[in-house]
């Protein structure tokens, strides 16, 4: 069964409010303050140790609409039919990479 996310998209909100308590991680770093993601329901998703970290984890849900997206062209080219040019090898691999990281995402099996 998958998991099912917060709708996208996602939005880094910047520096965590006082009120959770926290400390910079790093305080002589400004930019690796704990960071709040929040979906488009303005709902906390995420609170993250930095921007880089926090950038990531919105962009995720976008990240995963484009995973599915090439994973149907390629599909449909594996498919073949009229039109369809095959798979080569190194696309075939590729392909099983997308799928994995799309199962992963939905809460399927992570590789160990």
């Amino acid at each position: 069964m998958a998991n099912k996310h917060t709708p996208g998209p996602w939005e880094l909100v910047g520096p965590a409010a006082l009120e959770w308590g926290l400390e910079p991680t790093r305080p002589q770093e400004t930019d690796f303050h704990f960071q709040e993601v929040h979906g488009s329901d303005g709902d906390l998703v995420a609170l993250a140790a930095g921007v880089a970290n926090a950038t990531l984890i919105a962009a995720a849900p976008k990240m995963l609409e484009e995973l599915k997206y090439i994973e149907q062209g390629w599909a449909a080219r594996e498919r073949g039919g009229p039109g369809f040019s095959p798979l080569n090898p190194w696309e075939t691999e590729r392909l099983s990479f997308v799928r994995a990281a799309i199962n992963r995402s939905e809460g399927g099996e992570h590789d160990s």
